[in-house]
């Protein structure tokens, strides 16, 4: 821990201030620890690493852990309340790894680089034959990608897929992340298949049925198959309030592409709008219909809101590499 208030010692040791309160001078006397700006901090980093190394490993461990949970209940310095978790773990520690598949899910949302980190040192803690070992290779995956570390996503779904013997609900959400990853790296075919494959998964959840497809739809829509794409979101406007958000976006987006292509430019413009409003920019499915309407509004040489609109979201083509990233489709269609 690096600098910390009197009031930060006080619960992680578990114990009231005025306990401790007497003992301040005595600890500030010693020169290991020193006053600055009104926090305590270990008086250098060489004295603090000597200490650390004194104190006995379970000991040690604990209060890696005691000030990890600390700063994430506290809802503050994720980065460093990872630092401890990690520096709190062993492998074979089952409690202490079921607290770091916690911590994994909680930051995933607010600190996805923190998350990301945080799940492939518990999936390296993690032997082989862990039953829990599929669940997070699971979890790193969709934690890499909420980090936009797209290559390692790939490289732990790739080794996840050789497995045996997955339950389905493991095979339906490696699928959907791999997905993701076809469509970040220019394989809207390699997506269509990954998600027919999901499709076509028994007992597949509406929600994780919608996901995949939408992302069959952005991968025909990537592929320039508007008949193919017309065909499933007929289907998917058919079901009306059955649908969900994800896959409402992708056929309304396909819509308006088939509206474009028939020259009726404010109509699809329209259309666009509506799929974008029904998307929260939480995934990629939602971010390509707004990358696809401000393509056609940068088309009709509305420059302005096209730059807004791109400005709003995350750049998925600078998290997974602009080289590699396909233009929205269609563009080249007026």
């Amino acid at each position: 821990m690096g600098r910390f208030t009197f009031e930060d010692a006080a619960e992680v040791l578990s114990e009231p201030i005025g306990t401790l309160l007497p003992m301040l001078p005595r600890l500030l006397a010693t020169g290991l620890v020193v006053n600055r700006s009104g926090m305590l901090a270990p008086a250098n980093e060489r004295l603090r690493e000597a200490v650390l190394e004194a104190t006995p490993e379970p000991v040690r461990l604990a209060l890696h852990r005691r000030i990890a949970t600390m700063l994430l209940a506290q809802g503050r310095r994720s980065g460093a309340a990872v630092g401890h978790l990690i520096e709190g773990s062993r492998s074979g520690d089952d409690k202490s790894l079921h607290a770091l598949d916690q911590a994994v899910s909680e930051l995933t949302a607010t600190d996805p680089s923190a998350a990301a980190d945080l799940a492939v040192h518990v999936l390296r803690l993690t032997t082989a034959h862990d039953p829990t070992r599929v669940h997070r290779l699971v979890h790193a995956v969709e934690a890499l990608l909420a980090a936009g570390r797209v290559d390692e996503a790939e490289a732990v779904a790739r080794r996840a897929q050789l497995l045996t013997g997955q339950p389905a609900r493991i095979r339906i959400r490696m699928g959907i992340s791999l997905c993701t990853v076809d469509l970040l790296r220019g394989r809207p075919g390699a997506a269509v298949r990954e998600a027919e494959a999901v499709l076509a998964e028994p007992d597949l959840s509406p929600p994780l049925r919608d996901s995949a497809e939408a992302y069959r739809l952005s991968g025909l829509l990537m592929l320039d198959d508007i008949a193919s794409a017309q065909r499933v979101s007929a289907d998917i406007l058919g079901g009306g309030a059955r649908r969900r958000d994800a896959a409402l976006g992708a056929a309304i987006m396909t819509l308006a592409w088939t509206t474009w292509h028939a020259g009726l430019v404010q109509v699809a413009v329209d259309l666009a709008r509506a799929a974008v409003r029904r998307g929260t920019q939480g995934s990629v499915n939602d971010r390509l219909p707004t990358l696809g309407l401000a393509a056609m509004l940068g088309c009709v040489g509305d420059l302005a809101e096209a730059s807004q609109l791109l400005g709003r979201i995350e750049s998925v083509a600078g998290r997974a590499g602009s080289d590699r990233w396909p233009p929205p489709s269609g563009t080249h269609g007026r």
